[in-house]
């Protein structure tokens, strides 16, 4: 939320994506709609951000690559816009998720009144306007109900023990909703910080995960 391709990762992104072409990965790097150069849009945490993904993977189908040769990463926001988007498309070949949330309301709840300057009475009434602005229930937001639905592909759940922003017992929430799925637990002391703690393992446990699972 609120981040970009080149922004995510305190600016890191493109240093992350390059790493990873330099492992032999062809790398797209897209915005979400309402994002970065992206047109201006609505938020809906993921449940209207989740075509944009498709229509990456489609893009990409279209220029030869193949089905289930195609991994996804998402950040935050993005990677619970990626569950969605890996769990209603199964081209997608193998998913790693960084800083998700598994409900996207009680995040809300916990950092509303830092990043609103208002009470939480106040949080309600704003869910709900959204709701009506966009034509969807923003509260059903609920990446925990979907990606057990990825299953059998594989999925890399990325999470810091110390998240400031999105509790780690999210992370818990997801791996219990897909048992297979592989967890990361790291150290990092912000939201979405892990690969700025240590770039070269993050590097390698990704492109080790990818390289494992796609075909």
């Amino acid at each position: 939320m609120n981040s970009s391709r080149t922004a995510e990762f305190g600016g890191h992104f493109p240093e992350f994506a390059a790493g990873l072409n330099r492992e032999g990965f062809t790398v797209l790097m897209i915005d979400l709609r309402g994002h970065g150069q992206s047109g201006n849009a609505r938020f809906t945490f993921g449940i209207t951000e989740r075509r944009d993904v498709i229509a990456a993977v489609n893009w990409l189908k279209r220029r030869g690559y193949q089905s289930k040769a195609i991994g996804v990463i998402g950040v935050s926001m993005g990677a619970s816009t990626a569950i969605g988007a890996t769990a209603e498309d199964s081209d997608i070949g193998a998913l790693v998720t960084d800083s998700a949330y598994a409900e996207v309301y009680p995040v809300m709840q916990q950092n509303w009144s830092n990043i609103s300057r208002l009470p939480n009475i106040f949080l309600p009434s704003t869910m709900m306007f959204g709701s009506w602005f966009t034509g969807y229930d923003l509260t059903l937001s609920k990446p925990v109900n979907e990606i057990g639905k990825i299953a059998p592909r594989p999925v890399l759940i990325i999470h810091s023990k110390s998240d400031p922003f999105t509790p780690v017992n999210q992370a818990y929430v997801l791996k219990s909703a897909n048992p297979r799925s592989i967890y990361w637990e790291t150290s990092a002391t912000k939201h979405a910080e892990s690969y700025n703690t240590n770039p070269q393992t993050y590097i390698r446990k990704v492109s080790d995960f990818f390289n494992q699972n796609l075909k």
